[in-house]
């Protein structure tokens, strides 16, 4: 990185970012340009594991499933039916992250990953509200642990926050989408959900 930012093109363009900004004029980067947009996704409210898994394995392939792809699938998108099917209903998802609650495994921060047509869902670690505020590995009053309590509400830090990045995306679809593999408010209270921590 540093190398790349004393690059003469570099230099170059950083100037003239500065020159137009400087004459009042608008300043358009590589999102303006290529039409890449991104948005977060955020509910306190458990997924359903199967409804969650579903959605995403109708628009992704997990990255152990991805070499037993046939060559043409893997080399030609067009003659992906799940990546087809994600530019129909979602846009061209190139990138999301972030992490997941999942209704019934709920000591665990689930991680979402994606990049291109591969993904990964997996375990990351404890959520902050099971584990002993002393084993934090931080110290108390600090700034880490600020940051760790202000994500804490009923019924602790569990949430969903997942974050997307692509091209000529339908947030609309993408949310609807999402908002389907939620517990719905009213079966929590139905059912009288407890998280398992």
């Amino acid at each position: 990185m540093l190398k790349a930012t004393k690059s003469l093109g570099w230099i170059k363009e950083i100037g003239k970012i500065k020159q137009n900004a400087a004459e009042g004029n608008e300043v358009h980067g590589e999102a303006d340009e290529y039409g890449v947009n991104s948005f977060v996704n955020r509910a306190r409210v458990p997924f359903y594991p199967a409804k969650f898994a579903r959605w995403v394995y109708s628009i992704l392939h997990f990255a152990n499933e991805w070499a037993k792809l046939p060559t043409k699938q893997r080399q030609k998108m067009d003659a992906d039916p799940r990546y087809v099917y994600m530019l129909k209903e979602y846009g061209n998802i190139m990138r999301a992250k972030g992490f997941c609650w999942l209704a019934e495994h709920d000591s665990f921060i689930i991680g979402f990953a994606q990049s291109g047509r591969i993904g990964t869902v997996a375990p990351v670690m404890p959520w902050y509200t099971i584990i002993l505020t002393d084993r934090w590995g931080v110290e108390k009053g600090s700034e880490d642990y600020k940051v760790i309590t202000s994500k804490f509400e009923e019924p602790g830090d569990q949430r969903q926050e997942l974050v997307f990045i692509g091209t000529d995306l339908k947030v609309d679809n993408i949310l609807k989408a999402l908002d389907r593999c939620l517990l719905k408010k009213k079966e929590l209270k139905n059912t009288n959900y407890t998280p398992t921590s």
